[in-house]
């Protein structure tokens, strides 16, 4: 594949696909209801596992009140095991599909960078102006629903709980 194919591929990859991450609502609100119902642990996944799934845990990890920075370093770990994942996903039967296709036009796919949860950011700041608000306007889950869902995944407040009885 010539070079300037893949260059576009990966400037359509970089573009489109977190405001696309974020169109399934039906099974972002889903994770939600299920995490809600104490379906946990949870396993997220998609194709490559870090562009759906990035987006699907971005959302959950701001719920819980993790920092912005400490979402996009725990993102940037997958990259920090890229060629690990790559021989891994060249060996799967999705993989097999591009044995002898030049690896600058697939590599961009597999690739974790925080510019993609940027503009997944991005796109929902446009749309809904905070990741809060995208949350309960477009998934329904609300402050009780956010309330809940640290009552029940983070550690701290149940020792704290514990303490008070």
């Amino acid at each position: 594949m010539a070079k300037g194919r893949a260059e576009r591929r990966s400037g359509i990859h970089d573009k489109r696909l977190p405001g696309a991450a974020l169109r399934p609502k039906r099974i972002l609100s889903d994770a939600f209801r299920e995490l809600l119902d104490g379906a946990v642990p949870m396993a997220l996944g998609c194709a490559a596992g870090k562009d759906r799934t990035g987006v699907g845990a971005m959302l959950i990890l701001t719920a819980l009140g993790v920092s912005r920075h400490e979402i996009e370093a725990d993102y940037l770990r997958t990259e920090q095991q890229f060629e690990t994942l790559a021989a891994m996903f060249m060996t799967n039967s999705r993989g097999r599909l591009l044995q002898g296709v030049d690896r600058v036009a697939w590599e961009p796919i597999l690739r974790s960078d925080t510019a993609y949860l940027t503009a997944a950011y991005d796109a929902i700041a446009a749309r809904n102006h905070s990741v809060e608000t995208y949350l309960a306007d477009e998934l329904g889950v609300g402050r009780p629903e956010v309330e809940r869902l640290r009552d029940l995944l983070l550690v701290h407040r149940r020792r704290q709980d514990l303490r008070c009885l």
